[in-house]
């Protein structure tokens, strides 16, 4: 478990943003079809600002009238200060005709949450996918080169050989080491390496 979270553990990092930007892609895409529905199927009307709730941030409340002659109030869930609407203003909305309760303010009523919500999506999904791409990519060409790369292991064998015996021999100032045969793993990497960018 341990050693799994350690390897994976920017997989993981990366699933995690991924998947909170899909969730709130998803929500703000839900809100953003509804309200897109809503002004399409609806009833257009013009409604007044009747009071404005709130103590440092206002959201208006909004009487209007159905075509049948019900009347209706509506409290935006859109607070902001200062203002935006005064008692008395003229605004229009749209409601649902099966369900006049059901209605929307144009404006910021419409676009906001939606708006929100693609842009936390834009940031976190952004990076989540971005990062998993990234992690993908760097797997398969480790893959790729692990599996073009078995004929050159002989290669390698003979430059870890040659250079162990260059530093057994003394040559550049370097601390001896034991024999290629004997050398732990990451040692002889770390001479491949060496090797490599010499």
């Amino acid at each position: 478990m341990t050693n799994w979270f350690k390897k994976d553990f920017f997989t993981l990092f990366f699933g995690i943003f991924a998947l909170v930007g899909t969730i709130l892609g998803i929500v703000g895409g839900t809100v953003w079809y509804t309200s897109s529905r809503l002004t399409r199927e609806g009833v257009r009307t013009t409604g007044t600002v009747v009071a404005l709730v709130g103590q440092s941030s206002k959201a208006p409340v909004v009487e209007y009238t159905t075509t049948g002659g019900g009347r209706h109030t509506y409290q935006s869930a859109t607070y902001s200060s200062p203002p935006a609407y005064q008692v008395g203003e003229p605004v229009t909305l749209w409601y649902d005709r099966e369900d006049p309760e059901n209605a929307m303010l144009a404006g910021l009523d419409r676009w906001l949450l939606p708006g929100i919500m693609g842009g936390f999506f834009l940031v976190f999904g952004g990076l989540g996918y971005g990062g998993l791409a990234y992690r993908w990519l760097k797997k398969r060409d480790q893959a790729w080169l692990l599996h073009n790369g078995q004929p050159h292991l002989q290669r390698l064998a003979t430059t870890i050989f040659l250079v162990t015996s260059n530093v057994l021999s003394g040559e550049n100032n370097c601390t001896r080491y034991r024999p290629a045969a004997k050398l732990p793993r990451s040692r002889c990497w770390s001479v491949v390496c060496w090797s490599m960018r010499s």
